[in-house]
């Protein structure tokens, strides 16, 4: 049982490191609609 246990945790670290890292794309993304808007003015 402890194998399944640790191969849950590690697919829900991974997935956690995924959505991280999806946040922090938009976040980017977010900074450059703004610098654009803002050269579009």
């Amino acid at each position: 049982m402890e194998d399944a246990r640790a191969v849950k945790e590690q697919a829900e670290a991974e997935l956690k490191a995924q959505i991280s890292g999806k946040d922090k794309d938009l976040a980017a993304k977010d900074v450059e609609i703004a610098e654009l808007k803002r050269r579009l003015q």
